[in-house]
Parts: C-alpha cells; structure tokens; sequence
C-alpha cells in the first residue's frame, strides 16, 4: 500500500491517506495509530459506512433502501486526491477512474458522487467559504479543470460552474484565494511547460498567467498577493499575482515538490518533496529559514495556528503507513 495523498483535517487531529492500490484510511494524528478503513479495494473495511441523504434543509439521514454504496465504483482504482474542507465537516476524495465522493467527516457519511472527469483526478481543493470544490485532471477533452457548486446536493449531483481545458498535460494542484474568487491551478499547458494559470471565478475568464514553470505543487497566500510554487526538479517559487512576475526562486534539491502550504499570517510558507525534505521560507526576507528531512514523500503539511508548528505527512514507500510528525519550525 503506497501512499499516494493525504489531507489533514483542519483541526490538526485526523489525517485522511489514500494509497495507488485504493486504500482510503482514517489516522490518528496524536497517536498516528489507524482508526479505521474507509475505502478497501478487496472490500474488507473496517467497518460498513453510512449511506445517507441529503435533505432540502441541509440535513443528513441514512438512506432506507440504498444498499449500494456510493463509493463502490471507485473501489480499487487508485486514489489520487484527498481534501478536507475549510470547516473539517467533509472531505473529498477523487480517483484515478475519474469519480468524486464527498463523504461527511464526522459521521463517515458518503453525501455524493459524480463522474468528475474522464480521466483521474489528480487535484481537489474547496473554496473557503465551502460553497464551491474544483477538480483537475489529465483528460484530453478540454475539462481539465472544473469547478462544482456544492450547494444543493440534496438534489443529486454538484452544478458544474466552470471549466477550461490549457492545461493539456493535465492538472497538478488547485489553490482558491481567501475569499474564494480566485482559483489558481498548475498543469502542462500548450507550451509543454506547466506554468500556473490564474482565474476570476466570478467572471469565469482567466486573469493570469505565470510563465516558465514547471508546476507540480502551489498556494496561493491568504491574502491571494502572492502564490508560493515548486517545480518538478525541486526548484521552489514566490509569485506577485497582481502582475504575474516571478519575485523568487531558489533550488531547494532535486526532487519533484509535491505540496507548499503558506503559514495563516503568510509570512512564512513550507515545501514538502518526493525525498522527504521539508524546507521553510521567509517570505519578506526571501530566503530559506530551515530545512529537515522525513523518511519517505511529503503527502500533506499543515501549519498550526500560530504558524509555528507544522504538521508533516510523509509516506514512505510500500509501507502503507504514514510518517507523522508535529515540529516546531
């Protein structure tokens, strides 16, 4: 079981991990013991989850007469993307055959799913406010990105609000702004080169471009000025959105990075990679701050509240098991 993604809830107490042979599972963060499976491609879990509604009022029930689950057509297809919402109160996972669930965090409730995409869905991020999730993939049909409304699930599947399809290689990583108007998403655009593309979701047109880079990870900050990018050959990026000009960029090692995640102030911002290095910028300064290793890829990071503490995912190969740690940084 390799583990693929992973996505800490935003209270720091739970990570979700899914692996490339299907493996969805649930971890204690303290302990960094496993709770249960959600999702097994043999269909052993460790317990059956709940199958329920969603009602015209926002509530949940369990459905009556629905045996099948929602997730069943996902069973044992990789598991790309995993994502908690702003509010810990849901989380999505998306797969390598193109589906989406979102299950309901605290009572492992399965609220929906939809064919997102012909192809997998490498990316998956919810806006702040809750109300919209965008998906990025690596289908050729021009839907790349998408981006669903979530309100009204009790009347089946998400709307679809807006889509695009320049990231012809396919989408990395997906970032809305703080006030969930600005999406910005990293794929392999026409160039071949995969320079991260900035949209205004309220006027779906695109608003940015951000040219030569290699994208494999990016954020933009709360204050959506800046997006903090790193590359495929471990090369970590700082980026003016208002212009689209790149105003730092330093080889942190060699291997692809895989997440960077801003602290809440945004003054400093981490980067995770394929080896296991996790590196910590100054953001005014413009320099590295601290560098340590973990043994195996970076999954997920996430900063405490004060933006001293991080939490870091790591998974190493084949172990099915996630490395967690809380550091001081």
């Amino acid at each position: 079981m390799t583990i693929a993604t992973a996505s800490f809830s935003p209270d720091g107490k739970t990570l979700i991990t899914g692996s490339l042979d299907g493996y969805l599972c649930e971890w204690d963060v303290d302990s960094g013991e496993r709770r249960r499976v959600l999702l097994d491609p043999r269909g052993e879990e460790d317990e059956r989850p709940r199958i329920v509604i969603v009602d015209e009022n926002g509530h949940e029930e369990d459905a009556p007469f629905q045996l099948r689950r929602l997730s069943e057509d996902m069973r044992g297809s990789s598991i790309q993307s995993v994502r908690f919402a702003p509010d810990g109160r849901r989380f999505a996972v998306g797969a390598a055959d193109g589906r989406v669930v979102i299950w309901n965090a605290s009572s492992r409730g399965e609220l929906v799913r939809w064919r997102a995409h012909g192809d997998g869905v490498r990316s998956i991020d919810f806006s702040p406010d809750g109300h919209l999730l965008a998906t990025g993939s690596g289908e050729e049909d021009g839907t790349t990105v998408r981006v669903w409304e979530l309100e009204g699930l009790a009347d089946g599947a998400p709307r679809e609000v807006f889509r695009d399809g320049s990231h012809v290689g396919g989408v990395t990583s997906l970032s809305f702004s703080g006030n969930s108007t600005l999406l910005a998403a990293g794929g392999y655009t026409f160039s071949g080169y995969t320079g991260p593309l900035l949209y205004d979701l309220r006027t779906r047109q695109r608003v940015g471009t951000f040219q030569w880079e290699i994208t494999s990870a990016l954020q933009l900050s709360p204050d959506a000025k800046l997006l903090a990018s790193g590359d495929d050959y471990g090369t970590f990026s700082l980026w003016e959105v208002k212009r689209q000009n790149g105003i730092f960029s330093e080889k942190a090692g060699t291997a692809l990075i895989s997440v960077v995640q801003f602290a809440p102030d945004g003054r400093r911002v981490a980067a995770g990679d394929q080896s296991g290095r996790v590196t910590l910028w100054d953001v005014r300064a413009q320099r590295l701050v601290v560098e340590q290793a973990f043994d195996g890829p970076v999954a997920a990071l996430q900063f405490g509240s004060d933006g001293r503490d991080l939490l870091v995912a790591a998974g190493p190969e084949a172990s099915g098991r996630p490395v967690i740690r809380r550091v001081r940084m």
